[in-house]
């Protein structure tokens, strides 16, 4: 009876050891194929924390790359609206300059009055330029806002605020 009872023990031994042997091996043939020594949290708890705030990290990091590219897409937007505007304000420079000329005819004047316009509309247009998330490049702090327009005497006026953060 006490060589059964230790055959027994032996095979209860030897299965036991086969099973967590498999265990093992699945856990090695999954960690292969994933290519991951952490699986789970159980794995190992230490690195699955520090694994978690990499992870974190690596979002934050994202996070700033995108607001480095919109910052930058938008500052390229306002340079090209300043550059584009200086060269409205060169263009109607010379156009007053032109109707300044008294061999104008009264045609050339009206033509000349009429590009003025045109001019205006399209530097209206240039300082109430938007960014890509729609936000309007030259109004401060109140993005939302449109910064500039006509009241009722026709003068422009300017909605937005002129906020500066200051460094300390």
């Amino acid at each position: 009876m006490i060589s059964r009872i230790a055959s027994f023990h032996n095979y209860q031994s030897v299965s036991n050891d086969l099973m967590r042997q498999q265990v093992k091996l699945q856990d090695n043939q999954d960690q292969l194929a994933t290519g991951k020594r952490v699986l789970t949290a159980g794995d190992d708890p230490v690195s699955s924390i520090y694994i978690q705030n990499f992870r974190q990290q690596d979002k934050q990091l994202d996070q700033y790359v995108d607001s480095i590219t919109l910052a930058r897409n938008r500052q390229t937007r306002a340079e090209i609206a300043v550059d584009d505007a200086e060269q409205l304000v060169d263009s109607a420079k010379r156009k007053t300059m032109e109707m300044i000329n008294g061999s104008l005819s009264e045609d050339d004047r009206t033509a000349h009055k009429q590009d003025l316009k045109g001019l205006y509309d399209n530097f209206m247009n240039l300082v109430n330029a938007k960014d890509e998330s729609g936000n309007f490049l030259f109004s401060g702090t109140q993005s939302s806002k449109q910064p500039f327009y006509r009241d009722g005497a026709l003068n422009v006026r300017y909605a937005g605020d002129s906020y500066h953060a200051r460094h300390r």
